[in-house]
């Protein structure tokens, strides 16, 4: 602690510490809360055991410490431990105070007090030196006096140390996740770029092959129109090599092999470049389709004058064998014509549904696509695809021809 204990409000703190610094000046130690006090104990039993252990209080008494509790508070506890005390006046005359605090009056006596001129505190510093000699207040001593001060200057560097460490511990943590993002950044470009590159190698690997393929898929055509089967064959391989996908080299693979016999190979390419591009031969899918639909408008209404005309002849027929022929008369023979009339017709539409049209569509398929027709393995493979509504008919054809879906 110190000789001397300072007892003032914050707004007098500078007129405080240039107190403090000439009574430290002169060999005194000094304590005030602003500048001696220690964060964490108790402010209260700083302040108490810093009076005790002071030999004397300087009390500056201005309009703002007359309001202070605090203040009062240290004044009544300095007077309990007997502590001399030398007032202060700052800005507030002697009977002003006197009459604003008369318990202080009590409290600090009749001890003298000095007030602080225009110039400040230093001219009053020696009188305040002069006072301390009097009471009987003696400096401990210049060496403990600097020791204190270099207790404090240490505390400051320390402080101002932790001060500085914090602020470079926070910039370098600044400066490593500005670092960190900056290197994620890096590295995400990178990642693109290189994704990009990618891509468009492989687009132009792509195009390459899509190019090459094509020119395979040129000279097959070129072979094909020389009759060089083989050849051709070979190109389009290749070109299927070079792109699956390719719908025209399929397509152009079923000619060169159909060219060969190879009825089987065609029918398989012409399927596959249907899967590819499903309307690659519309004119051959609205053939087969018509195929499945043998009987035109005429047809029909031939065939039903053929059903009406026989119905009627075995209508008759039946009722003059009935009542002619058997003699049976001809109340009970007509009930039996009109049942001999619809058991046939029953037999008659069976047999056009079961048995004639699609032997008939048979008859259609095979002249609308003879043998040595280029469409016909089109048709064939297209007859082969279609699932949906097969029919009578695309069933007596597939079993006709033998295909596989």
């Amino acid at each position: 602690m110190g000789d001397v204990f300072i007892s003032h409000v914050e707004e007098d703190a500078d007129v405080a510490l240039e107190i403090a610094r000439g009574l430290e000046a002169a060999g005194y130690t000094t304590w005030s809360y602003e500048r001696d006090s220690y964060p964490g104990p108790d402010y209260l039993d700083q302040i108490d055991r810093a009076i005790e252990e002071s030999q004397a209080v300087v009390v500056v008494i201005s309009p703002d410490s007359l309001g202070s509790q605090q203040v009062e508070d240290e004044v009544k506890w300095a007077r309990e431990q007997h502590k001399p005390f030398l007032p202060v006046l700052k800005g507030i005359s002697w009977a002003d105070y006197q009459r604003r605090r008369p318990k202080w009056r009590m409290a600090l006596g009749i001890a003298a007090a000095v007030g602080i001129p225009v110039e400040g505190v230093g001219p009053i510093l020696p009188r305040v030196t002069r006072g301390f000699e009097e009471l009987g207040v003696k400096p401990s001593g210049t060496q403990e006096a600097e020791q204190a001060r270099a207790e404090r200057v240490a505390q400051a560097a320390e402080r101002e140390q932790r001060e500085s460490e914090k602020a470079e511990a926070e910039r370098r943590a600044k400066e490593e996740a500005e670092a960190a993002r900056k290197a994620e950044e890096q590295a995400e470009a990178e990642q693109l770029a290189r994704e990009k590159a990618e891509a468009e190698r492989r687009a132009a690997e792509q195009a390459e092959a899509e190019r090459k393929a094509q020119e395979h898929v040129s000279l097959g055509v070129a072979l094909y129109d020389k009759g060089d089967w083989d050849g051709a064959i070979g190109k389009y391989r290749e070109a299927l090599f070079l792109k699956p996908d390719n719908a025209e080299a399929h397509d152009n693979l079923g000619d060169a092999l159909q060219g060969k016999r190879d009825w089987e190979g065609a029918i398989n390419e012409y399927r596959k470049a249907l899967l590819l591009k499903p309307d690659l031969y519309p004119e051959a899918r609205i053939a087969v389709n018509s195929v499945l639909k043998p009987l035109d408008r005429k047809d029909d209404i031939v065939i039903g004058l053929i059903v009406i005309l026989g119905i009627l002849v075995s209508g008759v027929g039946t009722f003059l064998w009935l009542s002619h022929g058997l003699r049976i008369r001809w109340w009970f023979s007509l009930p039996l014509s009109c049942l001999a009339y619809v058991l046939w017709l029953v037999f008659w539409l069976c047999f056009q549904q079961l048995v004639l049209l699609p032997r008939w569509s048979v008859l259609q398929f095979g002249k609308r696509f003879p043998d040595g027709c280029a469409e016909r393995p089109i048709a064939l493979s297209i007859l082969a695809e279609m699932k949906a509504e097969p029919g009578e008919a695309a069933g007596v054809l597939q079993d006709h021809f033998k295909l596989r879906p």
